[in-house]
């Protein structure tokens, strides 16, 4: 079988760096992936307080990270959003091997889910496609050369083979991820400095640019899905995408931070579950009591270690 990587990005913000040992450890034990860790800022930015217990985390469940340092004019969020996408950079990682984008705060569930890429011979599976209206190749390429944003594709779960990535995003051979990051950066500023709302062009750039390579892509369909879109449930198979569309935003299958903690952790079920998009301040003692059983029910082999790391972290 065909090597899956997740690629994440990881701020030394504490609502996404406390998490990412859990996240790590969720896809590698329960949904059987390699995930690779990008942590944003230099070796010594990690070795001090609760940074340092993160990288232990990561050491003791032999997760494979990096450090990738600041870059000038932008946050550390933006550098954390847009770095995965460049994983593909890492010369070590076969053409052929599949890279899936996700989040530090988004927990997989539903095994299955994950897994629909497997055996496809096309080159792109976006998962929870319509997670932001998209409306099409057409669309987005008219207003992405206008100048400002569109309803975009979820980095979050775009999949292809490392071969699709250097495409697509144009990574040369000698580039290492941060050096590519930056000619991405480079090449997406004055779209960036066209935007009406550069804060939320910034925010949003790793999502719109993701959905702006792919739809230069000639083998990206022309087809787009109606407009507007219904509210999910279906699978857009191409020759060479396939969009997976969920219900509801957010997902009516997700355990989501903006939705009442009572109606979904009240009388937990698991099986009702496919991802969970995690708490902020998610090392509070009131979200980690749900954390925790979402943790201990996937992965309750696990369960004496992630109380150890969240007593440590919170001690």
């Amino acid at each position: 079988m065909t090597q899956t990587i997740v690629a994440i990005g990881c701020s030394q913000v504490q609502d996404y760096s406390f998490l990412i040992p859990l996240s790590a450890l969720l896809w590698k034990r329960h949904i059987g992936f390699q995930p690779i860790i990008f942590l944003i800022g230099n070796e010594n930015d990690w070795d001090t307080g609760r940074n340092k217990i993160v990288i232990s985390a990561l050491n003791t469940l032999e997760i494979k990270y990096k450090f990738v340092s600041f870059i000038d004019g932008y946050s550390e969020g933006t550098v954390a959003q847009n770095i995965r996408q460049h994983a593909a950079a890492d010369k070590k990682i076969d053409d052929d091997t599949w890279i899936m984008m996700s989040d530090a705060d988004l927990w997989p569930i539903r095994r299955e889910f994950y897994h629909q890429h497997e055996g496809y011979t096309g080159r792109a599976v976006c998962l929870y496609s319509n997670g932001d209206h998209f409306f099409g190749k057409k669309d987005v390429l008219s207003k992405f050369d206008a100048g400002g944003g569109f309803q975009s594709i979820p980095t979050c779960h775009v999949t292809m083979r490392a071969k699709d990535w250097r495409i697509a995003y144009e990574i040369d051979a000698v580039d290492d991820e941060r050096a590519a990051l930056l000619k991405t950066l480079k090449k997406m500023e004055p779209w960036l400095m066209s935007c009406a709302d550069i804060n939320l062009a910034r925010w949003c750039c790793d999502q719109w640019y993701i959905t702006e390579r792919l739809c230069r892509q000639p083998w990206f369909p022309d087809a787009a899905p109606p407009h507007p879109c219904p509210p999910g449930g279906r699978i857009l198979s191409s020759e060479n995408v396939l969009l997976v569309e969920r219900y509801g935003h957010p997902p009516v299958d997700r355990l989501d931070r903006t939705v009442d903690p009572w109606t979904q952790y009240g009388s937990f079920d698991l099986s009702r579950w496919t991802d969970a998009h995690v708490h902020r301040s998610p090392f509070s003692k009131e979200h980690w009591a749900d954390e925790f059983r979402v943790l201990s029910a996937i992965l309750p082999k696990h369960e004496t270690w992630m109380k150890s790391y969240y007593e440590e972290y919170t001690r």
